[in-house]
């Protein structure tokens, strides 16, 4: 291979990663203009919280929440959802639809009625390095999957809200994936 083409197959995969790390924000009402219509927790209840960091890096994948095998919604950079669920033992993983490179972060928790819960949804940066300087196979070696969610406290979460747009989970699955806009 010439030095030409190699410069050449290096800036097309650097322009499709850079395509792919930067990008799209979320869509829909502010927290603020919505936070009047969130019902209140049924006391039988407890209630998820899936908060996604307002970033570029991965902007224009959303990652896709889904707790106890289903799909709860697709977040783009910063997004918010929630989700009223039964309380017990929940399964939350969050992956990417249609990901090449595999991997995913789940995690397991105890939920108690009448508590509200807040994830807060970030990118993993060492899947999208590996992936930016070393291709698939970088994204192959790295551990965990594009994203990963941390439990954080209420009153962060409550300050992070502010600033973020509501995914609304009866329309998640019928946002266009972004290579068809």
């Amino acid at each position: 291979m010439t030095t030409k083409s190699h410069f050449i197959r290096t800036l097309a995969l650097f322009a499709v990663v850079v395509s792919l790390i930067s990008g799209c924000a979320a869509k829909g009402p502010s927290y603020t203009s919505v936070e009047a219509t969130i019902p209140q927790l049924q006391s039988d209840k407890a209630r998820l919280y899936f908060l996604r960091e307002k970033s570029h890096r991965a902007g224009a994948i959303a990652a896709r929440i889904q707790v106890n095998g289903i799909k709860v919604a697709d977040l783009y950079s910063g997004g918010f959802t929630y989700l009223d669920q039964s309380p017990d033992n929940v399964s939350i993983v969050v992956d990417v639809l249609m990901n090449p490179v595999g991997g995913k972060w789940t995690g397991a928790f105890p939920l108690e009625k009448g508590k509200e819960y807040y994830f807060f949804v970030t990118p993993n940066l060492n899947k999208i390095l590996a992936t930016a300087v070393f291709s698939i196979a970088g994204a192959i070696v790295t551990e965990g999957g594009p994203f990963h969610a941390y439990h954080i406290p209420k009153k962060m979460a409550v300050k992070k809200l502010q600033m973020m747009k509501f995914t609304d989970k009866e329309l998640a699955h019928q946002e266009k994936p972004w290579w068809k806009w």
